[in-house]
């Protein structure tokens, strides 16, 4: 695949299971923490008394566990995404074997990138002069300045139980960057673990592939 123009900061997971595992022994979620520390860095362990547990690395790594889901996020400092998914597939799996889960009900996928831009391009005017047909007289309407505006574009593909929800917009103050976030959800039974892999390499692809020849439709002639 040709090198992307944008870079993933950000990344999270979510997948629900039915409500059926008991309330956690303290020597369970130990146990649990123990098992997947001997493969994955986490510097610290707190308890959510019988509901759950949360294992965290400070600023880069969290993960809670909880009764009837799992949550998983990084920020995606120097690792690349394809290390960083297998890590979450292989936690998933732990997770999922520890406490005899037969199924995932939903599973949510959430990924932010920034795109830089040249030096002379300023996100909040392009994105209003190429994206968004609204004028200066419009926005004065609300009466404070505006410093930026973006767009959110909601895709969902009911026939593939499937929903690509993103939006653009400047990077907070920094207008040198795009501010680009994708959340997808897939509300459909998964039996399986690489399921999961897949939905993430789905997300991973409509990211880089399908948002960007769309951002890049809007006349990104400067950037490569």
């Amino acid at each position: 695949m040709e090198e992307a123009p944008l870079r993933i900061v950000y990344f999270r997971i979510q997948a629900l299971y039915p409500p059926m595992v008991p309330r956690f022994s303290g020597s369970a979620l130990q146990e649990l923490y123990l098992k997947i520390s001997e493969h994955h860095q986490f510097e610290k362990f707190e308890s959510i008394g019988d509901q759950g547990a949360k294992l965290s690395t400070e600023a880069i790594r969290d993960c809670q566990i909880l009764r009837d889901r799992i949550m998983l996020s990084e920020n995606v400092i120097q690792r690349s995404f394809e290390i960083v998914t297998k890590d979450f597939a292989d936690i998933l799996g732990i997770v999922k074997e520890k406490f005899n889960i037969p199924v995932l009900v939903d599973f949510r996928c959430v990924l932010r990138a920034l795109w830089p831009l040249p030096t002379e391009m300023d996100a909040s005017s392009f994105l209003r002069s190429q994206a968004l047909n609204i004028n200066d007289d419009q926005f004065r309407l609300l009466g404070v300045p505006v410093a930026g505006t973006g767009l959110r574009v909601n895709c969902p593909d009911l026939e593939h139980n499937k929903i690509h929800d993103f939006k653009i917009e400047p990077f907070f103050r920094d207008t040198k960057n795009l501010f680009i976030e994708l959340a997808s959800s897939f509300p459909e039974p998964i039996q399986t673990v690489p399921i999961c892999d897949q939905r993430m390499q789905e997300c991973y692809e409509f990211l880089m592939n399908k948002i960007v020849s769309f951002v890049k439709s809007f006349g990104f002639e400067g950037i490569s």
